[in-house]
């Protein structure tokens, strides 16, 4: 998804006339959470790892108390 931006607002001459304002297209990386920074392969494979092992030790935890009722 891609954002326009402007930089300034409308200027209005005396008579009237509107000029454009400068329209840029935002990074779609700065969204919600403000700028990402690039991760490395290495990065991103440890980030994985790490929740998929969060995720597993989750569902061990809840078929535990599953089977205990």
């Amino acid at each position: 998804m891609i954002r326009l931006g402007t930089k300034g607002a409308e200027a209005v001459n005396d008579n009237g006339d509107r000029k454009s304002a400068t329209v840029t297209a935002k990074n779609p990386r700065r969204g919600r959470f403000g700028e990402v920074p690039d991760m490395t392969a290495e990065e991103h494979k440890r980030r994985g790892d790490a929740a998929d092992a969060l995720f597993r030790e989750m569902k061990r935890q809840i078929a535990e108390k599953l089977r205990k009722e």
